[in-house]
C-alpha cells in the first residue's frame, strides 16, 4: 500500500498523538511513526514531514522527562534511535534538541537504569 500520498494527513494524526496528554495515545503514536521513517527518502517532502515527526517525538521526550513518565519516555528513545537508522538527513535539524535530550536523560539519577540504559544507547547510534 502506498502511503505517501496520505503522509500530510498521517503526519498530522500522529503529531497530534504525540502532543496528547495521556500515554496510551503517545505510545500508540510512536508505534505508528516508527514504519513510516522509512519514507523519508522517497521525497523531499517525505523528508520534510519524517522531519517535523522527529521532532514531535524530541518534544514528547523532553516532555515525558519533565514529568518522570519513564513509559514513554525510554520508547520516544527508542523512536529516535530508529530515525538515526534512516536517513542521515532525518536527524540533522533536531540533533541539538535529541543531543540536549540524551544528555538530560543519561544524566537523572532519578530515573531508572532502563530510561538512562536507553538514552545512552541513543548517544551511541547519534555518535556512529
Amino acid at each position: 500500500m502506498d502511503l505517501l500520498p496520505h503522509l500530510p494527513s498521517i503526519q498530522s494524526v500522529i503529531l497530534a498523538g504525540l502532543a496528547d496528554s495521556h500515554a496510551p495515545v503517545q505510545l500508540a503514536a510512536l508505534a505508528a511513526l516508527e514504519p513510516l521513517l522509512g519514507l523519508a527518502s522517497a521525497s523531499p517532502a517525505a523528508m520534510a514531514a519524517c522531519k517535523q515527526l522527529v521532532a514531535g517525538v524530541v518534544e514528547l521526550g523532553q516532555r515525558a522527562l519533565q514529568q518522570q513518565q519513564e513509559e514513554v519516555l525510554v520508547p520516544a528513545c527508542e523512536a529516535l534511535m530508529e530515525a538515526t537508522e534512516g536517513a542521515g538527513a532525518l536527524m540533522q535539524e533536531a540533533l541539538p534538541a535529541t543531543l540536549g535530550l540524551v544528555m538530560a536523560v543519561a544524566g537523572d539519577v532519578r530515573l531508572d537504569d532502563a530510561a538512562r540504559q536507553q538514552a545512552l544507547q541513543l548517544l551511541e547510534w547519534l555518535a556512529r
